[in-house]
């Protein structure tokens, strides 16, 4: 998935039009294919047109080849797939929640959309390249390491695997990452359900280190500590989260 895009909010497709109602806008695209009439998508009430926009031009090579696209097909935008369901010459998506696993595909595309965006923003927010791995990828976690402290580190992914690099553990006094026995293979997909915070920093680099506590995560690179460029993603939304009123 290039990305790229995501950053020159192009036009939408001429034909696409947004109807909104009940927290969902819900998408539609003529098409121009002798098998397929129609795209038809929703998305949460509150995603940027701009990500709308790009989405669409990200679909519209897909789209235009429709006559291959068949029911029950999966589209990998970035971390994520999207399923295909066909109905009456209309073609639908859906995505995973990010909430339940095993995955439960919903009709909101919007958790992977912003997805997409933590993938390709997070790691620029550092000056570093991004490396977007498969939800289906894997990693090696610790016994609980979805208690805090957490770290995630990343290392050289293994040739003609679906290994990520990524090992993921506990920094709890309680739990001992020495013994091996206790060390698991995970996906990815399932290791974000169970620690959601996760999923923004997956596309960081090998050599990436992130250290969660209970302030603001703490990220290196080459074990050096890095803070977010001023004006980046990152930055604004660290900006934010100090700005924003604590109960």
């Amino acid at each position: 998935m290039d990305a790229g895009g995501l950053s020159d909010h192009g036009a939408a497709l001429k034909s696409n039009s947004i109807l909104k109602g009940y927290g969902m806008r819900k998408i539609e695209t003529q098409i121009q294919s002798a098998s397929l009439d129609r795209l038809v998508y929703h998305v949460d009430e509150s995603t940027p047109d701009f990500l709308i926009q790009w989405f669409n031009e990200w679909l519209d090579p897909y789209v235009n080849s429709s006559d291959s696209i068949v029911a029950n097909q999966y589209l990998q935008l970035g971390f994520t797939y999207l399923r295909v369901s066909i109905q009456q010459k209309t073609m639908m998506l859906q995505a995973p929640d990010f909430v339940q696993y095993p995955i439960r595909w919903v009709d909101d595309l919007y958790p992977a959309l912003h997805v997409v965006t933590q993938h390709k923003y997070v790691p620029q927010s550092y000056g570093l390249n991004l490396d977007i791995p498969s939800m289906h990828d894997t990693a090696i976690v610790g016994e609980n390491f979805e208690r805090y402290p957490m770290f995630m580190t990343r290392s050289e992914k293994e040739p003609n695997t679906d290994h990520s690099g990524w090992f993921i553990a506990s920094l709890s006094d309680e739990v001992d990452n020495s013994d091996e026995g206790k060390l698991r293979i995970m996906s990815l997909y399932e290791a974000v359900i169970q620690a959601p915070h996760l999923v923004s920093y997956l596309s960081m680099p090998e050599s990436s280190q992130i250290v969660f506590e209970e302030s603001l995560p703490v990220i290196m690179f080459r074990n050096q500590v890095l803070e977010a460029q001023t004006g980046s993603y990152v930055d604004i939304a660290i900006s934010r989260q100090r700005e924003a009123p604590h109960l």
